[in-house]
């Protein structure tokens, strides 16, 4: 296989049920030079021997696996370093690609080089396998005041360039960002570093969100949040402003995740003037 224009980096622990379609939706790609490099994090059930099957049947497919569980910020720094490409890709291994993501986020890149990364809004999918649309955050480029509500667009609909991702060193490992705010963390970081980010309007990306993602989340992970808003707000200059911001996640603690979305986005978009991603027509 020679020099692939794009890494798709998946992390995946226990994704036995789910990962093969996801792994699918990239190999249908119509972008041609891809290669997609997955690490199991030390999965408890056949995850990896479906993985090994897989890479069998596609030479574009690379598997690794930790030898204990990590976390996936740790797995997708790993695959970071082996990638072989100028541009990397998240994915989830729960989730899908629209046939075309590839080929216009990598297009969109190239044709627009003052931009690092790109990402592009998504549809829902949920338990029963039914598709659902609503507002999702903004389109357009990104701003730095747009991370004051939170990550503004989803993460692993995002193609990156390498090196935006290696000037930020990846993501920070460690307990706060373990389970969660990972991703949010990383993007302020190359944002404080003049990296520039944009998000399509299309939607080419299938996020599944089934009834467990919609719990309350366990409370010690707002107070995470917390740091992490306040550290990385320092950085881009929009303290002492962001200050309520940083309490935020502790006061919104115990307002559903789907209340929360919905009203986040709006509240968003009334405040900004910025143009949320469009429903679906």
């Amino acid at each position: 296989m020679t020099k692939p224009s794009v890494s798709v980096v998946m992390a995946a622990y226990n994704a036995e049920t789910t990962i093969e379609k996801s792994v699918r939706s990239i190999l249908d790609q119509t972008l041609p030079d891809f290669e997609l490099l997955i690490c199991d994090d030390c999965s408890t059930d056949g995850t990896y021997a479906l993985l090994l099957r897989l890479a069998r049947q596609d030479e574009r497919i690379r598997v690794f696996r930790n030898e204990r569980n990590r976390g996936q910020a740790f797995a997708r720094n790993r695959l970071f370093g082996l990638s072989e490409a100028d541009y990397i890709a998240i994915m989830d291994a729960d989730d899908f690609s629209e046939r075309e993501r590839l080929s216009k986020q990598r297009e969109f890149l190239r044709a627009h080089p003052e931009f690092d990364y790109v990402s592009a809004c998504p549809r829902w999918i949920d338990d029963e396998g039914v598709l659902s649309v609503k507002i999702s955050g903004i389109t357009g480029e990104v701003k730095k005041s747009d991370y004051l509500w939170g990550l503004p667009f989803l993460h692993p609909a995002t193609m990156f360039t390498k090196k935006a991702i290696s000037a930020a060193g990846g993501y920070r490992v460690e307990a706060a960002t373990r389970y969660r705010n990972e991703d949010y963390d990383m993007l302020m970081r190359m944002c404080a570093l003049g990296f520039r980010g944009y998000v399509l309007p299309e939607r080419l990306y299938i996020y599944y969100e089934g009834a467990a993602a919609l719990k309350r989340r366990k409370y010690r992970y707002r107070w995470a949040e917390a740091r992490i808003r306040y550290v990385n707000f320092k950085r881009l200059g929009l303290m002492p402003r962001g200050m309520i911001y940083v309490l935020k996640p502790l006061i919104v603690g115990l307002f559903s995740q789907r209340v929360l979305g919905s009203a986040r986005a709006v509240l968003y978009a009334k405040r900004t003037g910025r143009l949320p991603a469009a429903r679906d027509e």
